[in-house]
């Protein structure tokens, strides 16, 4: 399957020192899978993926 077009979106961020730790995990997690789907490397955005829900 292909997208032609992705729109990214803003999501609103709930404020308070939980919210911001799991939205800065959150980012480093979208990010890092990213990355890795954009080198084909799907090795790497599974482990990211991982990381994000279990460590």
């Amino acid at each position: 399957m292909q997208l032609d077009s992705f729109e990214n979106f803003e999501r609103e961020k709930p404020s308070g020192i939980l919210n911001d730790w799991i939205n800065v995990k959150l980012d480093l997690a979208t990010e890092r899978t990213n990355n890795a789907l954009g080198d084909y490397r799907f090795d790497l955005a599974t482990q990211a993926v991982y990381e994000f829900f279990w460590v």
